[in-house]
């Protein structure tokens, strides 16, 4: 059997008189907005990245973009994989903020690396960093 047809896709469903669960988009995708620095960074709950998560990851996406926030940090440290519809979602949302003058730095686990930034020359393209800290401290490096 397929793995993206194991995988939990359910909606939450919203129990009468108690809280009200999270969606499965909040589920995958989290940020938080570091102040001093203007700089939000986001995490992706996920071990694989894949079509089928890419939809609601371009849809959360340009939600921050609305924001206007021009610094961000994407945290890939849980995520295994990046199939190339997952990947080309980074790659334009990169684009989308280069046009606005800001920056965007990528953190992933050196021992659960994707292997579609390792065995690539994305690299040369992302800044790539093993930690949050060093990358919120190149952006303090730059400013």
């Amino acid at each position: 059997m397929r793995d993206y047809l194991l995988r939990s896709r359910r909606t939450p469903r919203v129990m009468l008189g108690g809280p009200v669960m999270p969606t499965v988009t909040e589920e995958w995708f989290s940020h938080k907005k570091l102040t001093p620095l203007n700089i939000v960074e986001i995490n992706i709950n996920l071990e694989k990245g894949t079509n089928y998560e890419a939809k609601r990851f371009k849809a959360y996406l340009d939600t921050l973009l609305e924001e206007k926030n021009k610094n961000y940090i994407l945290n890939l440290s849980k995520c295994g994989m990046l199939d190339s519809i997952f990947l080309g979602v980074i790659i334009t949302f990169y684009k989308k903020i280069k046009e606005m003058n800001g920056n965007l730095k990528l953190v992933v686990d050196p021992n659960n690396t994707p292997v579609s930034l390792s065995k690539t020359t994305l690299g040369e393209i992302f800044d790539i960093y093993t930690q949050v800290e060093a990358a919120l401290f190149s952006f303090k490096m730059n400013s």
